[in-house]
């Protein structure tokens, strides 16, 4: 009787989850190096053993990130009594906890700088610009009182949304056109997975990981766009359609049946209309932030 083999089945890999897709990406951006001096002072900080005079000396090192840290510390945002003209008052008065995630925010952004598209450097332009408007407004909000650490709500603010910036590194062309196509990044993660086989919030999660970011801020970057009933979560999504709200109305059209700001306000705990009377000075706030990070208002 012949014996007739049958051919063995094709191998089909395994689809690779978005967590691995996510951690992936993390690690391949770790291999662009962005200024020593920036590194140097990335690893004092983790270190938690790092004076402040040495941390002033390290600063030094860095001087577009001196004269960041100088200007803001001498910002309406912090309204100082008196002008602060040394490095070590002004980490005094900024804290150590917002120095980190200043440093962290330059060091990815300063990632392939000089190789990016026309597309890329303005989709990641306006990202950052985001980026500082929701920090100053979850700042605001928990002043007016949303259940968060302001300097914390700020720190979850200006990182949230750093997961879009690795994806730009590795997706330029395709997620540029992605997040340029209603003028601010749209709550698509379906299609963010069909471009890149994960999502930011996935590389959010992934980078507070690696960078081993407090747990609050690590939830901030993973989970922004869905309910939570995780606080800092909440206030970064507020924020998020507050700035969306006044700085992107385009995209706010474009996207019927999202809550209205003042419900999801309300749901913190903050009255609108205290809000209302804030917003003058947190617009001001906002544009000399925008001008010490070096971003269009």
């Amino acid at each position: 009787m012949e014996i007739v083999s049958t051919p063995a089945a094709p191998h089909v890999p395994m689809a690779r989850t978005p967590e691995a897709v996510a951690r992936d990406i993390v690690r391949r951006s770790e291999a662009i190096r962005p200024p020593a001096g920036l590194i140097r002072l990335d690893a004092r900080l983790r270190s938690g053993q790092t004076s402040a005079s040495e941390l002033a000396r390290l600063i030094d090192g860095s001087p577009a990130l001196a004269v960041r840290l100088l200007r803001m510390a001498n910002s309406a945002f912090y309204s100082p009594v008196q002008p602060i003209v040394s490095l070590s008052r002004a980490l005094v008065v900024i804290g150590d906890a917002v120095l980190g995630q200043l440093v962290a925010h330059a060091i990815v952004t300063s990632r392939r700088a000089a190789r990016q598209t026309p597309d890329q450097a303005l989709a990641s332009a306006r990202l950052m610009s985001d980026g500082v408007r929701a920090a100053v407004t979850a700042r605001a909000l928990a002043h007016l009182g949303a259940p968060v650490v302001p300097e914390e709500a700020f720190t979850a603010g200006l990182l949230y949304d750093l997961g879009h910036v690795l994806l730009l590194d590795t997706h330029p062309a395709a997620y540029s056109a992605y997040l340029l196509e209603h003028w601010s990044p749209v709550e698509n993660l379906d299609r963010e997975l069909e471009l890149t086989g994960t999502s930011h919030e996935h590389v959010g999660r992934a980078l507070a990981s690696d960078w081993n970011l407090p747990a609050t801020v690590g939830q901030a970057l993973a989970d922004h766009h869905r309910p939570s009933e995780v606080a800092i979560s909440s206030v970064v999504r507020v924020a998020d359609h507050l700035v969306r709200d006044r700085h992107r109305p385009k995209l706010a059209e474009a996207l019927p049946g999202v809550e209205d700001p003042e419900t999801l306000m309300a749901a913190l705990g903050v009255n609108p209309a205290a809000w209302a009377g804030r917003t003058a000075v947190t617009q001001r706030e906002m544009a000399e932030l925008l001008q010490i990070f070096d971003l269009a208002a």
